[in-house]
């Protein structure tokens, strides 16, 4: 399982003060080594890295930076979805990480008496099949969840009481993705009043975008395009970030 491997390698010495987690996008441009890039995908959701933060920070006192990659259609997802139960539920769902979360996620998986027994390790490899909690209600990919508004805020708190500075950024973006959002403009009216202002002034500022034949899907890029602009997209990803 491609995010178990980063739930472990968060328990493990990252070997840098800084730690790069995120979405899959963002795991085209810095794909996951083992170490201090711990990307992995959208359905992990905020409340996933928190507890691959969470272990990190607890493992690595040397860590000063966190920064948390996510194109704007990703970040703001909604808990019932289809890919959580196996991105989600069999990864982060132990006995140990219970205590960490709240009734944001154990009232939602209160709904699926199957989750329980997700709690004991030889259940999550059995071949059941994946739950869809999505029921067919889908989220606009342009606005923040009131649950990914919650998770980047602990988020947020979790590093303030490190003393860890954390910065959200996004991954390249498809140029009619800014169109079709109005730059995001409804996602942008969400944010006043979370607490959040600052990282996202620096996370709009972070987002650049490119020519839509460059995508291989609705998100992610040609694997040549990408082996060939990488410096510059990672370069412009973090000088939105940069306070200097």
């Amino acid at each position: 399982m491609s995010v178990l491997r980063c739930a472990n390698a968060a328990k493990r010495n990252i070997g840098s003060d800084t730690l790069y987690i995120g979405d899959s996008v963002a795991g085209q441009i810095m794909p996951y080594n083992g170490k201090n890039v711990l990307t992995s995908n959208g359905s992990v959701y905020a409340v996933g890295n928190y507890l691959l933060v969470d272990d990190a920070l607890s493992n690595n006192p040397d860590i000063t930076t966190v920064i948390y990659m996510s194109i704007p259609q990703v970040i703001g997802h909604k808990f019932e979805r289809r890919r959580t139960w196996n991105n989600f539920v069999k990864p982060f769902w132990l006995p140990e990480n219970v205590e960490r979360l709240d009734s944001t996620v154990t009232d939602k998986l209160d709904k699926y008496p199957a989750s329980w027994a997700q709690l004991f390790i030889p259940v999550k490899f059995l071949p059941i099949s994946e739950v869809d909690m999505e029921n067919g209600v889908k989220k606009p990919l342009d606005v923040l969840s009131p649950f990914a508004i919650h998770w980047l805020q602990r988020l947020n708190e979790l590093c303030e009481e490190r003393n860890v500075a954390f910065r959200i950024a996004s991954p390249p973006v498809a140029r009619n993705a800014v169109a079709e959002s109005n730059d995001w403009s409804a996602m942008r009216q969400q944010v006043p009043g979370t607490g959040l202002e600052e990282l996202f002034e620096m996370y709009f500022r972070s987002i650049a975008s490119y020519p839509d034949s460059m995508l291989k899907d609705r998100m992610h890029w040609k694997r040549e395009f990408v082996e060939a602009d990488r410096e510059e997209m990672i370069a412009r990803m973090m000088a939105g970030i940069s306070t200097k």
